[in-house]
């Protein structure tokens, strides 16, 4: 993400929970720091020797089914919105499940468990906690300063038909 009036670059990959800083340079950009992001929960993935991984390929579902992933960085006010996954908690249940012995509620469990999560995220790479209202599946824009999501009419049911919300985002 470019930040056009400061003239910097910011960049963070899925499986690096590390905030990458540049200076721009009119597309020419130059590291200024990179800066460990710690993540609650976070896990790095196992990497990938020379040549195992295919074109465009991110994880292997048949052996990380559910990997930890940063999924979204949004710009605001002196700061990010960091939004990522993390593998499920439960590795009994997450070995049952890459086994294809899982029950429905160990299903559930691990749906459960890598729920998308969110936080504030500094420019010095400090986390901070962020308290959304109910949101489906933690999808959130941010247009023009103001937060928009989505919000199925029933939670538990299946739905085609959303309210969308909007609101100001609160710094305290």
């Amino acid at each position: 993400m470019v930040d056009e009036a400061a003239n910097k670059l910011f960049v963070v990959f899925q499986n690096e929970p590390v905030l990458y800083t540049y200076a721009w340079n009119d597309g020419e950009p130059q590291l200024e720091s990179s800066k460990r992001i710690e993540l609650p929960g976070f896990e790095e993935n196992k990497g990938w020797e020379v040549g195992q991984i295919q074109m465009a390929q991110i994880t292997d579902q048949s052996t990380e089914p559910f990997p930890a992933r940063i999924q979204a960085l949004e710009a605001v006010e002196n700061g990010f919105l960091l939004s990522y996954s993390t593998r499920p908690l439960d590795e009994d249940n997450y070995t049952r499940y890459i086994n294809k012995e899982a029950t429905a509620d160990g299903f559930k469990q691990i749906i459960a468990e890598t729920r998308p999560k969110t936080v504030f995220l500094d420019s010095e790479a400090n986390v901070f906690p962020v308290d959304f209202p109910p949101m489906h599946y933690e999808s959130f824009q941010i247009i023009e300063d103001k937060i928009h999501w989505m919000k199925k009419p029933n939670p538990g049911e299946e739905a085609e038909e959303f309210t969308v919300y909007w609101g100001a985002l609160k710094f305290d």
